[in-house]
């Protein structure tokens, strides 16, 4: 790569060709000179702090104070406010939640804040049973005061994504932002920043001197130097520098160069332009790595899967087994076969299984030349037939629950031949087996649900089940699991 070494002197005004090149584009970020994103997310954060503190202390007035008729009640039941308080800000902190894009996506929070508020009140009651004072608190103000603050801060981030998405739009809190680089690396990095992120807005490209490709684009204003001199004219906060090949030298010349601006440098990993995707960074003392990908659950996560997963099919199980039981007694009566059906599937990690599901068919077809039912299929049992309607014949799968194999939520096993079929048409396909099989889905719940004839169904049930997987927490399997019995049981698409 090609630098300018130039020892031109940057505190003295612009060259008079560099500022006439560079279009007087008004980039103005904020109308108020001392407002911008950092304050106004530090009010907002206020705002919802002092929200928990407010209801805690007006709901231990109301009911304490009024209807239980307690006195000198205000200093015991100030401590519990301001731990919950204290927590719940904590925890929002470390998720991120308290960042302009979280703030804008306001619907995208809420499992975040059901979780905080519920550690953080878990964190109290445990206190106050170490400390045997549990007994001493109104379990009625406890858990109005839960409800109540939920409630709130939802309502608040409803308001503050409208509130914010308008600051956003109107360059109050948005950071203005200019790439230097060129190739590949400088094209994706400027797509992501005009579609990606509502809280940056690219205000000019740049490109290293003798660059002629790069200084072609009609957003490209100049070299290094043309830099320099749009930052000290234009109001600018952040500089990206994306270049696919950057030695030492040429980096030390460059953050010299731009240190007269007062503006952020950032670098944008030279392989991000391959459409590498970048989870963050993870640090081993003095090593630091870039998350390229991430388990979707680990520790913690893979342990509260599993808890989940025994008590809802061991209470699954408990509840259906009278239904079960007249689902057998059918299928004897209907057609002259078991009641079971086994079937080789992939589960986790790519290992093969068997998943049991009630006969529907009078056929039972397994290994690589298995037939996909369709509509009308005369292999389809009457019994069969509603059984598939209700998807009543996937109860036995709880067994598969119970033993490991699959999970209650996740993407669902599909026969091993559509292993062979779609793994080399859909790129993505194979990792679906990052997680346990479900017996119930994101896929599912979204209406992809029974045969998938063509590759783009297949497309379609594998992005949902990639969103899941990427997007996995205990919060989003309670949705799923409270919307199956709606949208994943009774399916048209079901043969």
């Amino acid at each position: 790569m090609a630098l300018k070494h130039s020892h031109t002197d940057y505190t003295k005004p612009a060259r008079a060709t560099v500022a006439g090149r560079i279009p007087n584009m008004n980039y103005s970020r904020k109308p108020f000179s001392l407002f911008g994103p950092t304050i106004a997310i530090d009010i907002y954060l206020a705002v919802e702090l002092f929200a928990i503190m407010g209801i805690g202390l007006l709901v231990a007035s109301i009911y304490v104070g009024g209807y239980l008729d307690a006195t000198n009640y205000h200093v015991d039941y100030f401590y519990p406010t301001l731990i919950v308080t204290v927590v719940f800000g904590y925890l929002m902190n470390r998720a991120g939640q308290y960042k302009v894009p979280s703030l804008c996506r306001s619907t995208h929070s809420f499992s975040a804040v059901m979780s905080s508020l519920l550690i953080a009140f878990a964190a109290v009651i445990v206190i106050g049973f170490a400390a045997r004072i549990a007994n001493e608190f109104s379990r009625v103000w406890l858990f109005g005061w839960f409800g109540s603050s939920l409630l709130a801060i939802i309502v608040l981030r409803v308001i503050a994504g409208r509130i914010f998405n308008h600051l956003s739009a109107t360059g109050v809190i948005r950071r203005n932002v200019a790439i230097y680089g060129q190739g590949k690396i400088a094209d994706s990095l400027a797509w992501d920043l005009r579609h990606a992120h509502p809280g940056l807005r690219l205000v000019g490209r740049f490109h290293p001197a003798g660059d002629t490709q790069s200084g072609k684009s009609a957003d490209v204003f100049g070299d290094l130097e043309d830099l320099v001199a749009f930052g000290q004219t234009q109001p600018l906060d952040s500089v990206v520098l994306a270049l696919p090949a950057l030695s030492k030298d040429e980096l030390q010349h460059i953050l010299k160069t731009l240190a007269v601006l007062p503006a952020e440098i950032q670098l944008y990993p030279s392989f991000a332009g391959d459409m590498v995707p970048l989870r963050g960074m993870t640090s081993y003392d003095h090593l630091r790595l870039l998350d390229l990908q991430r388990k979707p659950m680990s520790d913690w996560g893979v342990l509260a899967k599993r808890i989940e997963d025994i008590i809802v099919a061991g209470t699954a199980l408990v509840v259906f087994a009278p239904l079960m039981a007249l689902c057998a007694a059918a299928i004897k009566l209907d057609s002259t076969g078991p009641v079971f059906f086994r079937q080789r599937r992939h589960g986790y990690n790519n290992n093969v299984f068997s998943v049991w599901k009630f006969r529907t068919m009078s056929v039972m077809e397994d290994g690589e030349d298995v037939v996909q039912a369709s509509r009308g299929d005369s292999r389809v049992t009457r019994v069969g037939r509603w059984l598939r309607r209700t998807s009543l014949d996937e109860l036995p799968q709880l067994f598969n629950v119970l033993a490991g194999d699959m999970s209650i939520v996740g993407p669902r096993p599909h026969p091993l031949v559509l292993k062979s079929n779609y793994s080399g048409l859909l790129t993505y396909y194979a990792n679906r087996h990052r997680v346990k099989p479900g017996i119930t889905g994101w896929a599912q719940i979204h209406g992809y649900r029974g045969p998938t004839e063509t590759p783009d169904l297949m497309e379609r049930r594998v992005k949902f089940d990639m969103e899941y997987i990427e997007n996995w927490s205990l919060w989003l399997d309670v949705k799923i699991i409270a919307a199956t019995p709606f949208l994943g049981f009774f399916s048209r698409n079901a043969l």
